[in-house]
């Protein structure tokens, strides 16, 4: 099933943006390649594509100090997590964990564990 969106040409355009400066919109972009979810394993160019958005957008949201979109990130990860080795899925995973760890306010983090009590 072909992605409704072109991933390896947004990702393109992002890395475009991105290089530019341009954060608001390589950002918009990057998260369409992570909310695109009909990738197959066979896609290598898409999974590749999708696993450099996924980066990207960590390295935005920690410089923008973002933490609840740091988290947002990781569960709209996680099918993608399917597609990959077991390595690398737990070497994203940590980077994301640490990132969420660094981009998070303590008071978000003590309302975020009271929620979760």
């Amino acid at each position: 099933m072909a992605p409704a969106v072109d991933i390896e040409a947004t990702f393109d355009k992002a890395e475009t943006f991105y290089a530019k400066g341009d954060r608001a919109k390589a950002k918009e972009l990057y998260e369409q390649i992570i909310n695109e979810n009909n990738i197959s394993a066979d896609e290598t160019e898409s999974i590749r594509a999708k696993e450099q958005s996924i980066h990207r957008l960590n390295e935005i949201l920690l410089i923008t100090n973002d933490g609840e979109a740091l988290i947002q990130l990781l569960y709209s990860a996680r099918s993608f997590f399917y597609l990959l080795p077991k390595a690398k899925t737990t070497n994203m995973v940590r980077k994301l964990f640490e990132s969420i760890v660094q981009g998070a306010s303590p008071s978000s983090d003590s309302t975020r564990c009271a929620s979760r009590m």
